[in-house]
């Protein structure tokens, strides 16, 4: 897995929300510290990340090789913004790539910059609430093969630097097509705003839980 958070980016098959593997930390800093290279606990795959302020881009691969992940900003200006508001998210479109197959997803934001919808051929997701920062709040997504109209809720504990996001309901296009999606993600970050733990939970009581060592930062400024 890579970032998604920069909030609402990798694809999770799960709930097709993305989170950055970066969430941000104070407001308004001139300066954001990232990390360029993360390991996963279990299975020792490494992911290096770089920012490319010629190309606005942010982009992260793993080593193997098999999968990658860049996000596309207005300018790379946008992503040290992304990341010093804690859960919020400024790229304009992520190309996902899975072995063979490459997934581009597109946001479209508000006038006040608010994300009101991500969306790609396999998955929408439209937002219809945010708190005082902008960050998106209550929404519903389809997923397109499975599962429709299904509730989605993001709560923010800007404290202690978790990300929650719940889901229920929706019509089932496919045989259980909604209950094989997770009722609660949990995202726990440090105070750099790099993800450390991830973790899923489904309705027959299944949890899975992904953690991730920061070897190397790196600093990137206005």
């Amino acid at each position: 897995m890579i970032k998604n958070f920069i909030l609402f980016g990798m694809l999770i098959v799960s709930i097709p929300v993305s989170v950055h593997l970066l969430s941000g930390t104070q407001e308004s800093a001139p300066c954001t510290e990232y990390a360029a290279q993360f390991v996963e606990t279990e299975s020792g795959v490494t992911t290096k990340c770089i920012l490319n302020r010629e190309d606005h881009a942010f982009h992260c691969e793993e080593s193997r090789k098999s999968y990658s992940d860049t996000y596309y900003y207005r300018h790379w200006s946008d992503f040290i913004r992304e990341r010093n508001t804690f859960g919020s998210t400024y790229y304009t479109k992520q190309v996902k790539r899975m072995g063979d197959e490459t997934h581009t997803f597109h946001n479209r934001y508000d006038s006040r910059f608010r994300l009101v919808r991500n969306s790609s051929s396999m998955l929408e997701i439209s937002w219809r609430s945010w708190d005082s920062r902008g960050r998106p709040l209550l929404g519903k997504y389809d997923y397109r093969h499975n599962c429709l109209n299904r509730d989605i809720k993001v709560i923010y504990n800007d404290t202690e630097k978790i990300i929650r996001m719940i889901s229920s309901g929706g019509k089932e296009i496919s045989p259980k097509g909604c209950t094989k999606l997770p009722v609660l993600l949990l995202f726990k970050f440090d105070d750099r705003g790099n993800l450390l733990i991830k973790s899923s939970a489904f309705d027959n009581g299944l949890i899975t839980v992904q953690q991730y060592t920061i070897v190397e930062y790196a600093t990137v400024c206005y």
